[in-house]
């Protein structure tokens, strides 16, 4: 049945990073243009760190690969640092989860903004490294890192605990709680 919750996870990351690239673009939002650029949140860092939640540190570990190969489908951006950035975000949360208890709305939402903005600022770094001419954004990353922090915060303070319902995802992690997995001699 793993198998199962893994292809539709992977599914559902596919999924989400098209979603993502409409916002970014294509989505007509009336006074600011065509698409919401750097204030699209990162929706796939809000469902991937939300099934987090619930998974084992591998099974996390896992499902950032999973996630990296998604985004690296669709994006431009190089697929090492994207794996990079979903590692980052997975070891953030990991680290988060450690201290508190990241299933709550209010501490999921801040650790999914942080590596969200985290992620957003690696990439663009990362893609100045690598191109010879100047990247438009890259002098002043913290006016559109912020941005994108912010709004994935809200989304995932809204769509978070809705985000591990979507069908298939439960497959992938054990029927033990989050807190069972942290302290399971408690």
């Amino acid at each position: 049945m793993k198998i199962v919750g893994w292809t539709c996870f992977l599914v559902w990351c596919v999924w989400i990073t098209a979603v993502e690239g409409l916002l970014v673009h294509e989505l007509p939002v009336g006074v600011l243009g065509r698409g919401l650029g750097a204030l699209s949140p990162d929706l796939l860092v809000v469902l991937l760190l939300s099934c987090a939640a619930r998974m084992t540190a591998g099974e996390a570990r896992v499902a950032a690969i999973l996630a990296a190969l998604a985004r690296s489908a669709t994006s431009a951006d190089s697929p090492f640092a994207i794996a990079a950035g979903a590692f980052l975000a997975v070891e953030l949360h990991g680290y988060a989860r450690r201290r508190f208890d990241v299933e709550g709305r209010a501490i999921g939402a801040v650790v999914a903004g942080t590596a969200a903005g985290a992620n957003a600022l690696w990439l663009a770094v990362s893609a100045a490294l690598r191109s010879p001419l100047p990247v438009a954004g890259v002098h002043a990353p913290y006016d559109w890192f912020l941005g994108v922090a912010a709004t994935t915060a809200l989304v995932a303070y809204v769509l978070g605990p809705y985000a591990r319902r979507l069908p298939g995802c439960h497959f992938v992690w054990s029927g033990r709680e989050a807190w069972d997995r942290v302290a399971p001699v408690r």
